[in-house]
């Protein structure tokens, strides 16, 4: 049997490792999301966490954790994992996932958000808070729920999803997004984005007053400028 030697080609993560780690998000993803999933070897948490460490890794999709994630014992022990799911039991859970626990992965997420992200501390008598909105083309297959031929830049006849964006440019850091089918465009989303991003930022209206939102011709029109 192959001994384990520590090594990982991954091991650059350990910043986000120790980071989600010491800040107790693993704890708090238990404690907030329940999926009605029943543990056997796994329990739903823990393949949302590997799922997540895959993401992290580079894993452009959920099959990638076979290969990156259960053959790297080093990555797995970064993040506190002595092991980690198949990717056919990672998919089973995902479909379990309901209405309402996104609206638990919602809240969680703006949890941490406001408790360390720096646009939550943007001091607004200081200076006025950047917001791009945003929608970017995501090509995917034909039996991906959502996909719908639409806009994607240098692709004729593209299908796949767009996924909105509320970008703090000042910060580097995403305020919110949301997944829309690929036909969607910006003037459709913008308002139901920017107001979703004014829960995230708690924006009363002396914070309105002080944020610039930026878009683009798209979702420029009279009737969203007016709202």
């Amino acid at each position: 049997m192959e001994q384990y030697t520590g090594y990982s080609a991954h091991a650059s993560l350990v910043l986000i490792a120790e980071w989600t780690n010491s800040n107790c998000i693993w704890e708090a993803l238990a404690e907030k999301v329940h999926i009605r999933q029943k543990t056997i070897k796994h329990s739903p948490c823990g393949k949302l966490k590997d799922l997540l460490i895959n993401i992290w890794a580079g894993g452009e999709r959920i099959s990638s954790v076979n290969n990156l994630l259960r053959t790297d014992e080093g990555l797995q022990r970064l993040f506190g994992r002595n092991t980690c799911a198949e990717q056919s039991t990672i998919s089973e859970t995902l479909n379990a996932v309901s209405v309402e626990n996104v609206v638990e992965m919602t809240g969680l997420m703006k949890q941490v958000y406001c408790e360390h992200s720096l646009f939550c501390r943007h001091d607004y008598e200081k200076n006025w808070l950047l917001l791009d909105v945003d929608l970017t083309g995501m090509l995917a297959g034909k039996k991906a729920e959502g996909s719908q031929k639409g806009y994607f830049s240098g692709e004729r006849n593209g299908r796949g999803r767009q996924i909105g964006r509320v970008y703090a440019s000042q910060y580097d850091e995403i305020v919110h997004e949301q997944l829309y089918p690929g036909k969607v465009q910006l003037e459709a989303s913008l308002l139901e984005l920017v107001e979703m991003a004014e829960s995230v930022l708690d924006s009363h209206e002396n914070r309105r007053k002080r944020t610039i939102l930026r878009v683009d011709g798209g979702g420029g029109t009279d009737k969203n400028i007016d709202q």
